[in-house]
């Protein structure tokens, strides 16, 4: 049962990173609105547009930090290590629910 979740998890992008450290703080508001007068099945889609958007205009240290989380994530995914928790903190606390 672990290879199979160590596989999935090793398809995580930089994206879906991105989107668990900084849902609250930056990216939160701006889904909800693109949400506005859609249904809640098109949520996932809807995140994933804004997400990208976001994370195109972002700042060069926060595409660093992203990167950095998403090289520890696969390092703890190779060695089958599942203390996610473990590893470097960042300035926003959704970053260790990754």
């Amino acid at each position: 049962m672990q290879s199979e979740i160590n596989v999935v998890r090793s398809h995580r992008t930089e994206i879906q990173v991105y989107i668990k450290m900084y849902y609250e703080s930056k990216l939160r508001r701006s889904i909800d609105e693109a949400m506005n007068g859609r249904c809640n099945g098109e949520r996932l889609k809807v995140q994933m547009e804004v997400a990208r958007t976001a994370y195109d205009n972002e700042s060069a240290e926060v595409k660093e930090k992203v990167q950095a989380r998403l090289e520890e994530l696969r390092l703890l995914d190779a060695t089958g290590n599942m203390a996610l928790g473990s590893g470097s903190a960042s300035d926003d606390s959704e970053a260790l629910r990754v």
